[in-house]
């Protein structure tokens, strides 16, 4: 596994939902180096991969898309 980072951010600034994801992650990469548990292993990735479609469902949803306010098109429509 190789993590690269830029700063070190304060934990209450990462959503739930990230977290979820990144503990399953981390429990999917570790789980056959340590159990040695190949079925294990393949649950908890299905698990990973199932919490990063849910964060990603959940960002996505975070904010709404910005509106177009003065383009020209529309102005000339009216």
């Amino acid at each position: 596994m190789t993590l690269t980072y830029q700063r070190r951010p304060d934990t209450s600034e990462y959503p739930a939902h990230f977290i979820s994801a990144l503990v399953a992650r981390v429990a999917a990469e570790l789980a056959l180096p340590i159990t040695e548990n190949a079925s294990r292993a393949d649950v908890l990735q299905k698990l990973a991969s199932a919490e990063l479609r849910l964060a990603r469902l959940v960002d996505s949803q975070q904010s709404t898309p910005p509106a177009i306010d003065d383009f020209t098109l529309i102005n000339v429509r009216f």
